[in-house]
């Protein structure tokens, strides 16, 4: 949900400072508000996306674990004959 909303943002943000350069009709310093603020909104989205896939990677390592722990103790109650 996140992400959707800093890819808009930033878009705003990209898409007013690229009108206000091209009119000139804001001062510089707004065109300046934009400019800086515009990079952040990318490094935000950019951070959120890494966490993300870092929790959905931690995520799939825990219950990947816990399957082959359960595995394993299903396995090994099994009876000798079971093997053969």
């Amino acid at each position: 949900m996140v992400r959707p909303l800093h890819r808009a943002i930033f878009a705003f943000l990209l898409s007013q400072l690229v009108v206000d350069v091209n009119t000139d009709e804001q001062p510089v310093s707004f065109m300046n508000k934009y400019a800086i603020v515009a990079p952040f909104v990318a490094l935000a989205n950019s951070v959120t996306t890494g966490l993300k896939y870092f929790l959905l990677e931690l995520a799939a390592v825990n219950w990947t674990r816990q399957v082959k722990k359960r595995t394993f103790r299903l396995v090994a109650r099994q009876d000798k004959s079971w093997f053969d």
